[in-house]
């Protein structure tokens, strides 16, 4: 699986978010655009998101709490 960031910004200052902001972020600002490539599946940044919300949901479902850490294996 291949996560693709079509843009790059370099900057000086501080960065005040992270990898989930990031992939929040690219979904507000070009949803339609391509972000994981597996051969021949291609997902959205609209769709990336919507699956990874979905997938954060779940494990607070199940019991998950803020700061614990879980592993998945497909």
């Amino acid at each position: 699986m291949a996560i693709v960031f079509h843009t790059v910004h370099i900057t000086r200052q501080p960065v005040q978010y992270g990898a989930v902001d990031l992939v929040s972020r690219h979904a507000a600002a070009q949803p339609d655009k391509p972000a994981v490539i597996e051969g021949e599946r291609r997902l959205t940044w609209r769709e990336y998101h919507e699956q990874r919300n979905r997938l954060a949901r779940g494990l607070v479902g199940l019991g998950l709490a803020p700061g614990e850490h879980a592993a998945l294996y497909a």
